[in-house]
């Protein structure tokens, strides 16, 4: 198994606890599997059991396998911790690895291995040597480039299998073999048992092998994406060469998405600043990458959740805030986000997206006709209105609404997203201007009290300054005045 210093320091450690202890492992899960496929890995798997000469069963396992992570643990100084002292697993982790060490389960190697997931998961290594275990066949599987369940039961015993069988077969290009196939299609509905944040996880990982729309497809064949999100139910029933909120447009939504975050060809999405805030996360669990993906899947089902209202625009003075049918479709993406147990940043994320493409879609198009051409001047008060009202995912809102102009082909679209890209990195190298007085000023200017009618009339204000219809204090005086008296 090829892979990183750590990894070889924290399996040497083991091996020398396992041998001073006597007690017996094995390497198994991923760490026989990527070895038998020439694979990298960062991870290491062991499985341990007391001496065989000593008696204890469960509770010894469990002790076998926590010595050994303190002692690893000890002996190269990577911290560790447990992971469930109900099964014995723990963690010791390095700087570019990790080793997993679980107890025995079931008193044998073969019965551990039985109550593994997959047939390519269920081998194991004896350690310090010894012949490969292989009770279920994983070598010949992987050899067919075949996926194969354990038991008829793996997904009853723990639903997420179901996105991990999704996964395996996308990232490592398996072929799922028919009572898999089968058990999948039959047991979909389970998903909905499993913990969201595991599921989402899951997402996540596969979505690192690209192709995030033949993901989303699998998802729909196997009947996953229907019982995940039952928002998208009338998305994955229309036909797949369907137009509009069809699943052919789902798909090309995310594979133009894709496109644009890996090579995004021009201007303003190449610039670092973009590309810096894109590759880095939104919560610190999960990448933007993954957010926007998500976006651009249940998009879809916003759409749907507005389709049948009325779409005149809702504002905020004159700030719009969207159509009432985009509102709606944000009450949608926030439901979905609750369920799904997505962080508040990733929950804003996705009501951005929805909301910046309406308030594209809803804006005076010679705005964004405009504006390529005034780039380094400042931008029309509409610009500026919704990148304010989207802040801080003004950025993620346009790549979401460029993504869907490409895929529809609509130019209106794209050159709105662009523009809306373009002020967001304008904003972010020069900075926002301050407004020359202050909100008390205002208020005593326009003899005004606190309370929502003066915020109404500070940002207007803010909104002329970014735009550059006024400066100075009393040209900011007298604009705010105007602006209470119209309201």
């Amino acid at each position: 198994m090829r892979g990183s210093p750590d990894t070889e320091k924290l399996l040497a450690a083991a091996r020398a606890v396992v041998a001073r202890r006597s007690f017996r492992a094995w390497l198994v899960g991923g760490s026989v599997r990527d070895r038998e496929l020439g694979r990298f890995s960062s991870d290491v798997d062991i499985c341990v059991a007391p001496a065989a000469d000593r008696r204890g069963g469960a509770a010894a396992a469990r002790h076998a396998a926590l010595t050994v992570a303190r002692e690893v643990a000890a002996e190269t100084g990577f911290p560790s911790f447990t992971l469930s002292a109900e099964f014995g697993a723990h963690r010791v982790v390095g700087e570019n690895a990790t080793l997993d060490l679980t107890a025995l389960r079931g008193g044998s190697l073969e019965e551990d291995l039985g109550l593994r997931d997959f047939t390519m998961n269920a081998m194991a290594l004896p350690l310090p040597a010894g012949a490969l275990v292989d009770p279920f066949g994983g070598r010949e599987d992987l050899s067919a480039g075949r996926l194969a369940a354990v038991s008829p039961h793996i997904f009853r015993d723990d639903p997420v299998r179901l996105m991990r069988a999704l996964r395996f077969t996308h990232t490592l290009h398996l072929k799922p073999d028919e009572p898999l196939r089968l058990l999948v299609s039959r047991q979909a509905h389970l998903i909905r048992r499993a913990a969201p944040e595991r599921v989402v996880s899951e997402l996540c990982l596969a979505w690192e092998a690209a192709d995030a729309a033949a993901l989303v497809a699998c998802m729909h064949t196997s009947g996953l994406l229907r019982a995940l999100i039952p928002e998208t139910g009338a998305v994955a029933g229309a036909p797949a060469g369907g137009g509009t909120g069809s699943l052919v447009s789902v798909l090309e939504r995310l594979r133009r998405l894709e496109h644009l975050l890996r090579e995004p060809g021009g201007p303003p999405f190449d610039a670092k600043e973009v590309r810096d805030r894109l590759a880095g996360s939104v919560d610190g669990s999960m990448r933007f990458e993954h957010a926007l993906f998500l976006a651009g899947l249940l998009l879809e089902a916003g759409a749907s959740a507005a389709s049948g209202s009325p779409s005149p625009v809702v504002s905020l003075g004159s700030v719009p805030l969207g159509s009432h049918a985009e509102l709606g479709g944000v009450k949608m993406m926030g439901s979905i986000a609750k369920r799904l147990r997505l962080s508040g940043r990733v929950s804003a994320v996705l009501a951005a997206a929805i909301r910046g493409r309406d308030l594209l879609l809803c804006a005076d198009a010679a705005v964004f006709v405009e504006e390529p051409s005034r780039a380094t001047g400042a931008p029309a008060p509409e610009l500026v209105r919704i990148v304010r009202v989207l802040e801080p995912w003004a950025l993620e809102a346009a790549v979401v609404a460029r993504a869907d102009a490409d895929a529809q082909g609509d130019g209106r679209l794209r050159a709105a997203a662009d523009a809306l890209g373009a002020w967001w990195l304008e904003r972010r190298r020069r900075g926002v201007p301050a407004i020359p007085v202050d909100g008390r000023d205002i208020a005593v200017h326009v003899g005004l009290s606190p309370g929502p009618l003066l915020g109404r009339v500070v940002e207007e204000v803010a909104v002329a300054v970014e735009a550059g219809a006024v400066s100075g204090r009393d040209e900011v005086l007298d604009y705010a005045r105007r602006v209470a008296e119209s309201l």
